[in-house]
């Protein structure tokens, strides 16, 4: 594969151009044909999208934005000459690439990409698997920092954070007040000033890369048994994707119905444990204990377990009330996450110490 890119159209160049420009000059000379792969998106549902892709080899690391023309060009160049990309949990990256028109279904291939996320999960299914604990803990990767506390008491000491977060959170509050919205979680990463999101952004790639490069040897030196494994693990991550992308049908009518009637229901029992304890209800220990108490009954906590083994009307009330909440909970989150009557799933393939796989958040 040649590495080219047309070139930026448009008169003056700006600040992506020059470097998409940058990118694409590096990436001509880098003596390699595979490229670390990061992008991040405006959240980590199914609707939300890719704003930038970050690419890294070796130290080097270069911030693609999407919505400039020759940055996004750029990106789908590198792609398309890259023999072997390299992600950490590649079915997410590769579904936003996908779905910002980066890169065909048919251009990805099981052999074609690798997982950090996997091959850690191989080599010790019991460490955490986030990037950047990753990276702390087997290529030296620190970017801790001191600050000092802001609270009187406190004031003059000092404790260690990592930069990314607090440089993070403060921009996330400049932007929430700056925008007007009412929580600081409404603030979404492609909000934030570029100047603050582009070097971890780049970080990620290179942490990736980096990563990558130690882990996989060890990886190589297994049985084989394990490599053969690890290309299972690797095919799998594409027909999750595929699954997550198709989506199942959900009958939003039912789903609806079903969240009124569970709120209900809910209702009915929270009155029927008040009028027991005399007090409003709250599914916490410092309210059930004492209200055990009024009824002559003395706990030790307020677990399922314990509760089961009381025979008392207030037992079985607050039993239901937490299965009916969990029930309205899932119910719930159905008809949150649900696109056009369809939900998209994300399966965690390497959630778990067992082997088996969860759903849910997207881990960041």
């Amino acid at each position: 594969m040649t590495k080219s890119v047309a070139s930026a159209s448009g008169s003056a160049k700006t600040n992506w151009h020059e470097r998409a420009e940058a990118c694409h000059l590096a990436w001509c000379a880098a003596a390699t044909s595979r490229v670390a792969i990061d992008t991040e998106t405006t959240g980590t549902a199914y609707a939300d999208v890719a704003f930038c892709v970050t690419v890294a080899w070796g130290d080097e690391g270069h911030y693609l934005e999407l919505a400039d023309e020759a940055s996004f060009e750029v990106a789908a160049s590198i792609l398309q000459d890259a023999q072997e990309w390299v992600f950490h949990n590649p079915k997410f990256d590769i579904a936003k690439m996908i779905q910002a028109g980066l890169l065909t279904r048919d251009e990805v291939s099981w052999d074609r990409i690798h997982d950090t996320e996997a091959i850690a999960h191989l080599l010790d299914e019991n460490q955490v698997k986030k990037l950047k604990t990753l990276a702390m803990t087997h290529v030296g990767w620190d970017d801790t920092i001191e600050v000092e506390y802001k609270s009187k008491e406190k004031r003059g000491q000092t404790y260690l954070v990592s930069r990314e977060k607090y440089e993070l959170d403060a921009a996330k509050l400049a932007a929430k007040k700056a925008l007007g919205l009412s929580s600081v979680k409404d603030v979404r990463y492609d909000m934030l000033p570029r100047e603050v999101i582009i070097p971890y952004a780049v970080a990620d790639a290179v942490m990736t890369w980096r990563l990558f490069e130690k882990l996989y040897p060890y990886l190589r030196a297994k049985d084989q048994a394990l490599q053969d494994l690890y290309d299972r693990e690797r095919k799998l991550s594409l027909v999750l994707m595929d699954a997550e992308l198709a989506g199942m049908r959900v009958d939003t009518q039912y789903v609806d119905k079903m969240v009124k009637k569970m709120g209900s229901d809910l209702w009915i029992l929270e009155t029927k444990i008040e009028n027991i304890v005399d007090e409003p209800w709250k599914d916490h220990h410092t309210y059930i204990m004492p209200a055990f108490e009024k009824v002559g009954i003395k706990l030790e906590n307020t677990r399922k377990e314990t509760l089961r083994e009381i025979d008392h009307p207030l037992a079985e009330l607050i039993r239901e009330w937490r299965r009916q909440k969990k029930l309205r909970d899932y119910f719930l989150a159905i008809q949150r996450e649900q696109v056009d009557g369809i939900l998209h799933p994300n399966f965690r393939q390497h959630g778990t110490k067992t082997g088996r796989m969860s759903s849910g958040e997207v881990d960041e």
